[in-house]
């Protein structure tokens, strides 16, 4: 497995991206600051280009159909599952890198978790 560069100080987009997909399941070790922001910056940018396109077809129509609803659901769903294990990692070494160790890490990740199934619970109510 390829190593992630944390010895930079000031990291490039690209390089940014890399490390976050390097740190996939690594919970250890430390994250910048542009590495953090800079992916944070895509699953915004991700999210709503998602919603965009939710809202497309609902123009489209008119309304949004149970079929559409739910697979526009299970998208969102399987791409979140996708990429929550690279996010609570990097989230974990961004907040190691600042100060925040053992106790104080695993409660703010245990945290998010729960946040998640929560908004994962509600979001297939209609």
């Amino acid at each position: 497995m390829e190593e992630m560069s944390e010895k930079q100080e000031k990291v490039s987009f690209l390089q940014a991206i890399k490390n976050f997909w390097v740190g996939y399941i690594d919970f250890k070790g430390r994250t910048t600051r542009t590495e953090f922001w800079v992916n944070m910056l895509l699953f915004l940018v991700a999210i709503i280009g998602f919603f965009i396109i939710v809202w497309m077809k609902i123009e489209k129509a008119g309304y949004l159909t149970f079929e559409d609803y739910y697979s526009s659901m299970g998208t969102f769903f399987f791409l979140g599952i996708f990429l929550v294990i690279p996010y609570l990692a990097m989230f974990a070494r961004r907040m190691r890198d600042a100060g925040f160790n053992g106790k104080g890490t695993k409660i703010t990740v245990r945290g998010n978790i729960v946040e998640g199934k929560v908004k994962i619970g509600t979001a297939f109510i209609p």
